[in-house]
């Protein structure tokens, strides 16, 4: 099978999946009502879950950007994404870690 053939029966299990998936049937429904075989519509569903997890990007850390290295009590100011929070030198390491995480999920 050839690179093209292989990308053409890829397309028409993306369109098979899609309609399974649309249909409301169950699995073993939609194979019967489409003449296929359940073994391969599992396959494929598979085989389309697994590259669309292997292409998602893990959440990383946003460069951080200090904008003055002190503040009047000497601490720091953190951005994250849109977000700056002020940190003195007697910060709550947990809590900062908390906020820093909260606002990395939302960004």
């Amino acid at each position: 099978m050839t690179r093209a053939e292989r990308a053409a029966v890829r397309e028409q299990w993306k369109a098979r999946v899609a309609d399974y998936r649309a249909s409301g049937l169950s699995a073993v429904e939609w194979c019967k009502a489409n003449d296929q075989k359940p073994h391969r519509l599992w396959h494929w569903i598979r085989e389309f879950e697994a590259k669309e997890a292997s292409t998602q990007e893990c959440p990383k850390w946003h460069p951080i950007q200090v904008a003055d290295h002190s503040t009047s009590e000497g601490g720091l100011s953190v951005r994250v994404g849109q977000a700056t929070i002020s940190v003195s030198r007697s910060f709550d390491p947990t809590l900062l870690l908390d906020v820093v995480r909260a606002l990395s999920s939302l960004c």
